[in-house]
């Protein structure tokens, strides 16, 4: 609800909607008029989930020229509000603010402003648009920052509670670190630029696997994919588009993280959690596979599918997210009960955070 402030909002609901019961919008009305947001709710007499005119009611009609009339400056400038974030790959700015990183992505972030009096939670870095802040000062959790009077976004970060104005890369140590597109959770494969690329050890049931994935990419999304078998994963990915590697009983690419947390070998996959502890899953002999995001050059991004056997990376594939804006985490290891019991038959799953490191909030069991 704090995310509704200052932004106009028009709803419309059936009344006899068998499909989206109308409560749903009642509930939700309630709770933006009482968030004091700048709402209407119009509640259409004898109407279903759908009608002929459901696009031009006069309250959408009304709406409609009433917004894109306005002489209102964009973003808005706001005084005093509030921003929570669960995705920052997923969120717009507000007020010319933009949650950039979570310090742990498995987590709400949090920003309350109150003029230039900002403080955060769970907050890493934040880019300040310009066109409102350029050139003035802002107290970010007691820290005083001036924003230069620059036609860019200022990017400030924190380290151990204290912000500065980041002027760095995106680098830490030498090592990549997740921006742009990368960001988010598993979905984040999604935002690729031009086709997906596939590639598979060129086996049936990779083959097998590579075509469904790419069918389904092409239901949901319309998306073209280019399916390439390998043998050897040392060939250099040409293309722009981001890659999802199928992988039965072997290693993965060479990651552009020397120091990945996540290696599968084999027949089984260890993770090093938060604390540098190293878990290993399969090396009983049961049936493992496993789904999780790797950086590429730029903001490329690598889905990673593996199984320690064909039923294994069967299911894991099914992972590959089609649709957008679910809470789908960066990485999901699935055991053999996983074939009754779904994602409760996971054995362990969580984020990676800016520099590609197990999250505390992870579940591994």
């Amino acid at each position: 609800m704090p995310n509704s402030h200052g932004i106009p909002i028009q709803q419309q609901h059936g009344e006899i909607d068998d499909n989206v019961p109308a409560y749903n919008s009642r509930l939700l009305a309630q709770q933006l008029f009482l968030s004091g947001t700048n709402s209407s709710y119009n509640e259409v007499p004898g109407q279903n989930h759908w009608w002929d005119t459901v696009m031009t009611t006069p309250q959408l009609v009304d709406f409609y020229y009433k917004q894109t009339n306005n002489n209102e400056k964009v973003p808005r400038k706001l005084e005093d509000f509030e921003i929570v974030v669960g995705d920052p790959g997923d969120m717009g700015s507000k007020s010319g603010i933009k949650v950039l990183h979570l310090e742990d992505p498995g987590q709400y972030g949090r920003v309350q402003v109150q003029g230039h009096q900002i403080t955060t939670s769970n907050v890493l870095s934040i880019d300040f648009d310009p066109s409102i802040w350029k050139g003035q000062t802002v107290t970010m959790d007691g820290s005083d920052l001036f924003l230069d009077d620059v036609s860019t976004p200022t990017t400030v970060s924190q380290s151990n509670g204290a912000w500065s104005i980041r002027t760095q890369g995106h680098s830490a140590g030498g090592l990549p670190t997740r921006y742009g597109r990368q960001l988010g959770s598993m979905t984040a494969i999604l935002r690729t630029r031009g086709p997906f690329i596939i590639r598979h050890q060129g086996s049936e049931v990779s083959t097998r696997l590579a075509l469904q994935v790419s069918r389904n990419l092409h239901q949901y999304f319309q998306a073209d994919t280019n399916i390439i078998p390998s043998s050897s994963w040392d060939d250099a990915i040409e293309g722009s588009g981001n890659v999802i590697t199928l992988i039965l009983q072997g290693n993965t690419p060479a990651s552009l993280h020397s120091d990945f947390p996540l290696q599968p070998s084999s027949s089984s996959i260890a993770v090093r959690d938060s604390r540098g502890n190293l878990r290993v899953y399969g090396k009983d002999g049961t049936s493992v596979g496993a789904a999780f995001l790797s950086p590429l050059k730029g903001e490329q991004l690598e889905l990673v599918i593996w199984g320690s056997d064909e039923d294994a990376l069967a299911r894991a594939t099914r992972l590959v997210p089609m649709v957008t804006g679910v809470g789908q985490p960066d990485f999901v290891i699935l055991g053999e009960k996983a074939k009754v019991k779904g994602v409760d038959g996971a054995l362990a799953m969580g984020f990676l955070d800016h520099e590609w490191k197990v999250t505390p909030s992870s579940v591994l069991s």
